[in-house]
């Protein structure tokens, strides 16, 4: 988390997996860091939209940044306690 910390980032973006990226966004969270869970369909409809067709993770995470920049996405998120007691 200090490495995170230390890049001043402005926003972490996770795709929602099923509940399994909770513990990292509670995590995330909770070390202050600007964090957000998103749609996995939507982040595909846009690369699609943006001409981004072929699927690797390097290609994933700029369509990540990407969207995260473009759409600047807010969401209202669960507490961190719920978060760390949810199971996937």
């Amino acid at each position: 988390m200090a490495r995170l910390a230390a890049l001043k980032t402005t926003l972490i973006v996770l795709e929602a997996t099923g509940g399994l990226e909770r513990r990292a966004l509670a995590l995330l969270l909770a070390a202050k860091l600007p964090a957000v869970a998103v749609n996995p369909r939507q982040v595909r409809d846009f690369a699609k939209a943006t001409g981004h067709l072929a699927k690797t993770d390097t290609l994933d995470a700029a369509v990540l940044a990407l969207f995260a920049e473009r759409i600047r996405q807010r969401s209202v998120l669960p507490s961190t306690s719920k978060l760390r007691n949810s199971t996937p």
